[in-house]
């Protein structure tokens, strides 16, 4: 469960304040539509920075990936949210991804989501076409 004193401090920092700080310290790789499920999903909230697992379509492998979601802090199970992401083994998905290509996003075995991407911003994971 998530401390009211986090929850205070995202309803206390401008969006736009946490967005510029995330996207000048790590840099994102995408913008993706996310939709969180309504039931199957999680049970409470997420703030702006969870980091889940993601799967590809065309890879068994998990990478996680940080969303830092644009103009809200909070996300709740059945919001749908634009979110920038950034992944972690950006090598092994060299090449690999494409514009409207739709993900699951889980935390262990459950997924509780799922994503696609509207653009990349990190050319080096953008599928040559």
């Amino acid at each position: 469960m998530i401390a009211n004193k986090e929850f205070d401090r995202a309803r206390n920092a401008s969006l736009k304040e946490i967005n510029e700080i995330v996207r000048w310290k790590n840099g994102e790789d995408f913008i993706a539509i996310l939709k969180y499920k309504a039931e199957g999903g999680r049970l409470g909230p997420t703030l702006s920075g969870y980091r889940p697992h993601i799967r590809f379509p065309f890879s068994d492998m998990l990478t996680t990936g940080r969303q830092i979601f644009i103009d809200k802090a909070i996300v709740y199970p059945g919001d749908t949210v634009r979110a920038y992401i950034k992944i972690i083994s950006t090598n092994y998905f060299h090449k690999s991804l494409s514009e409207g290509m739709e993900y699951e996003f889980s935390e262990g075995q459950r997924v509780i989501g799922t994503g696609r991407i509207i653009t990349i911003l990190n050319l080096d994971l953008k599928k040559d076409v």
